[in-house]
């Protein structure tokens, strides 16, 4: 049996609940991405109708350059936004992940792939974060927490990028 199939119901466990998780989490930072975006779309509102009264009195070529300011501001807003939203999902998303490895099952599970990769004679330490790393001479692999996460959020691509244009 390969480390993937000894892996698998483990994994699967572990993904069904960090989708839910995920689901969860993702519900709340489209929420908070929203309320964001809409603040942040009233706020480049707000900028950009000062900018074209300015036009208005000023030169056609300074109302040009101010909209330009305005439209690039109002985009490093919206950015910004969607950077701390994406960043709290990835936080989550590893702290459920973490809270899940301290359990016996898990880190047992881990303790195996690392086996299975290096040897039996590995030696194998218990990470902070709830994660494993093992060792032979000229070789180590370390699971973490942070990995799975990024393995699982890279899975839900497509679904985190439906909250930039929704």
């Amino acid at each position: 049996m390969t480390t993937t199939e000894d892996l698998g119901p483990v994994r699967a466990a572990l993904l069904r609940r960090a989708q839910a998780d995920a689901d969860q989490i993702l519900a709340a930072a489209r929420a908070c991405a929203r309320d964001r975006v809409d603040e942040a779309r009233r706020t480049a509102a707000d900028i950009l109708d000062r900018a074209r009264q300015a036009g208005a009195m000023d030169a056609a070529a300074d109302a040009a350059e101010r909209h330009g300011q305005v439209r690039d501001r109002a985009r490093d807003a919206v950015l910004a936004a969607q950077r701390e939203v994406y960043d709290e999902l990835v936080t989550r998303v590893t702290a459920a992940i973490s809270a899940r490895l301290t359990t016996d099952v898990a880190r047992a599970a881990l303790r195996r792939v690392i086996e299975d990769r290096l040897g039996g004679d590995a030696v194998l330490a218990d990470l902070p974060d709830g994660g494993v790393s093992g060792s032979v001479p000229g070789r180590r692999l370390v699971i973490t927490a942070g990995q799975l996460a990024d393995s699982g959020l890279s899975q839900c691509a497509a679904r985190i990028r439906q909250l930039w244009v929704s």
